[in-house]
Formats: C-alpha cells, structure tokens, sequence
C-alpha cells in the first residue's frame, strides 16, 4: 500500500486536512496518510521546505508527498510533481520544491489534469490529491503532464565562507533558517562547512545581540548548565544555537530568516 504525507499551512481548526484525507480514502481505502505538519507558518515556503527536508529521507521511497503551501497556480508557478531521491512530490512550483534536496529531481512535470471542481482557491483537495491518487496506483508521473526542465530556485540554504578583513581569521557567515517548537535556532551551516574550517581552533559566534565564544561543538544540552547558550549541531546536520531548557529564540533575539550569524575561527 502506498504512502501519502501531508506538509501545509492549513492548521488542524478548518476542514481542509480531513477533506483531503477523505477524498483519498475515498479513492483508495486503507491508504496510508501520514501528517508530517500543518502547523507550518502561513505561507513561509521556506519553513515547509526545512521540515519536509529532514522528515521525507526516513520514509521508505516511493513515498508521495504532498505539499500545499501558496498552491494557487500561475503561468510562473504552475503545479508540478517531481520525482527526487526515489520519492514523488505533488505542489507548485514556488521556490519550496526547489529546496529540498542537494540532489536534481530526476523527473518534473507540470501537471495538467482537469479537476473535479468548478472553484480553483483548494488545489491541495481539487488537484494534489488526483495526482496522488495517480501516483499511488502505480501510473506513471509522465501521464500527469508535461516536462519539465526545472524548478524554481528563489533561496539557498548555502553559507559562505571568506576572512575576516581586520582579523585575518577564517569566517563563516550564515543565518537563523528555522526555529524549532523549543525555541532553538537551527542554521544554514552545515556541519561538513564547520568542521572543515574549525581545524581545532577555539570559535566565536557573532549574533546581533551577543557573542558566544566556545572551544568545541557540545553534544547534548545537558552539558550546560540549565539556562546556559551553548552552540551544538543539530540532528538535521546544521549549526544550531540553544539555550538548556530555554527558548534561545526569545532570549537572544533570534528570527528565521531575519537573524544572521558569523563564526570566526581564531587562529593561534
């Protein structure tokens, strides 16, 4: 039996989820549905990016996922479903699907199947789940439309890398990319990056409202004391600023995509 998740904005007070859930239940009975969040932030396309990013790889491939976040068509983002890392995606084409992998899609095509209803304002219902519906039969993703040769690219999740100007130290600079229910700041450096660059040295963290200095990455937070900063990389890979048992977010000022971060490598 196929498996179907759901990534959205449309929070769990309005009908939308259970009505996508029964119309696919309706077509396939016994369907495996799995929510991996409702709760994204009204449209932030790079939230649902983040989270879809870290859940998809531990679900089996095969896997259809739908994701419905600003999901009105245009002729510059139209509905497309993409084959990437041996699992399928149904939404549109924003920028979100762009970032969800490393990797290319090995297919994309821009759907183009006619929809039950008269009003186009509930594509995740009226489009998406047709799709998945088509997927989960076993039919293939090219009979949904048309190719593709790729996706919108409107953000990255990349770091760079340069030297300090006064210093001379090598330096990271980076942002907060997403905030977790506990408040901790995950990000966009990549753990490959910082280790890379540490080569042993001691590290400052530049924040907008503080600075946090540390010799290595701890490895739980527990390590601290309680209400303690300590700076840790997280279990998706990426840099992450926390607080033991306290909301980082809040006690230091910290905003997705509104909050950059540089860390500077102190030279012997």
């Amino acid at each position: 039996m196929a498996i179907v998740t759901l990534t959205t904005d449309w929070g769990v007070r309005d009908f939308f989820a259970g009505a996508v859930k029964g119309k696919l239940l309706s077509a396939i009975p016994g369907l495996d549905i799995i929510d991996i969040t409702h709760h994204v932030e009204p449209h932030n396309i790079a939230e649902a990016a983040f989270i879809l990013r870290h859940a998809y790889p531990e679900f089996p491939e095969g896997s259809i996922h739908i994701v419905s976040l600003r999901a009105t068509a245009s002729r510059e983002s139209p509905h497309v479903a993409i084959k990437l890392d041996g699992h399928y995606f149904i939404g549109t084409d924003n920028g979100l699907l762009g970032l969800l992998s490393d990797n290319k899609p090995e297919e994309i095509v821009e759907i183009d199947i006619p929809q039950d209803s008269n009003y186009f304002v509930f594509p995740g219902r009226d489009i998406f789940v047709k799709s998945a519906i088509h997927l989960a039969q076993d039919k293939s993703i090219k009979e949904l439309g048309f190719n593709m040769q790729g996706l919108q690219d409107k953000s990255s999740w990349s770091a760079s890398v340069d030297k300090d100007p006064e210093t001379g130290n090598d330096r990271i600079s980076g942002r907060v990319i997403h905030v977790d229910n506990y408040g901790n700041c995950l990000t966009n450096i990549k753990d490959t990056t910082f280790q890379q660059m540490k080569k042993n040295r001691s590290f400052r963290i530049y924040l907008p409202a503080t600075t946090i200095s540390q010799t290595k990455l701890y490895d739980a937070y527990d390590e601290v004391d309680e209400g303690k900063i300590l700076v840790l990389m997280s279990s998706t890979g990426f840099l992450q600023i926390a607080i033991n048992q306290g909301r980082a977010n809040r006690l230091l000022g910290l905003e997705a995509y509104d909050s950059s971060i540089n860390v500077e490598f102190i030279n012997s």
